[in-house]
């Protein structure tokens, strides 16, 4: 009953059946991790190892077992796992930073030349709207189209670059 009270109420199960498999002579040892309440009335964390001693009738006489505080172990596993997760979310921070600057060059970048084309579009038809429209004026607006769509592509293909790295 004493040992039941300090062993951690989730662990106690676990920890008795297999004494009792090794007890029994089902098993020839254990090893079992399980929590026990220490004197401030936290839990520390323990590795049990054991195995059987048979008498000379072959059933088993004792149980030999080797507790290990594996605390501290366990402390430094848990301190590790919210490290790794903390450098999980600094790194998708870093990742949705950059990439809100990457949309907003993005925007920038394509917005000048997406004016320009619209400019020259509007300017191209008031033109074809005269009495007798300037060919040559429109040629000249439609190049500038080509040209400021081009500028668009080459925008579009730098970032799909950058963002390839």
């Amino acid at each position: 009953a004493e040992w039941r009270a300090l062993v951690h109420p989730d662990d106690v199960g676990r920890f008795a059946a297999a004494l009792e498999e090794v007890a029994a002579g089902r098993a020839p040892s254990f090893a079992l991790e399980y929590r026990l309440r220490d004197a401030g009335g936290g839990w520390r964390s323990f590795l049990t190892r054991g195995t059987s001693i048979r008498g000379d009738d072959g059933r088993v006489a004792r149980v030999l077992a080797i507790d290990t505080d594996v605390t501290a172990l366990r402390r430094a596993e848990q301190a590790e796992a919210e490290l790794r997760e903390r450098r999980r979310e600094l790194a998708h921070l870093a990742r949705a930073a950059t990439l809100g600057q990457i949309s907003g060059a993005l925007a920038h970048e394509l917005r000048q030349p997406l004016t320009a084309i619209l400019a020259n579009a509007q300017a191209a038809q008031r033109f074809l709207a005269r009495e007798r429209p300037d060919l040559d004026e429109v040629r000249a607006i439609l190049a500038d189209i080509v040209a400021d769509d081009a500028r668009a592509g080459a925008v579009i293909t730098r970032l799909r670059g950058m963002l390839a790295k």
